[in-house]
């Protein structure tokens, strides 16, 4: 569907001198994204978390858990 029968000339914008603004890409995307940051309580707890004993705990609960499920 058309919506004119005129006739239509395409025509570039003025040109400018000198390079065109710019903005880098690390800006953009810093613009894009709220940020997050982490205290030191949540990484030591993190630590806590993924050390041996801490892991061999979260295993221990769990396989108890699915043992209580299967009963």
């Amino acid at each position: 569907m058309e919506f004119t029968d005129a006739p239509v000339v395409l025509t570039p914008p003025p040109s400018r001198a000198g390079p065109l603004d710019t903005v880098s890409e690390y800006e953009e995307i810093e613009s894009n994204f709220i940020h997050f940051y982490r205290s030191a309580s949540i990484s030591s707890a993190l630590r806590d978390i993924n050390s041996d004993e801490g892991m061999e705990h979260f295993t221990e609960v769990d396989v108890q858990d699915a043992d209580m499920r299967e009963a």
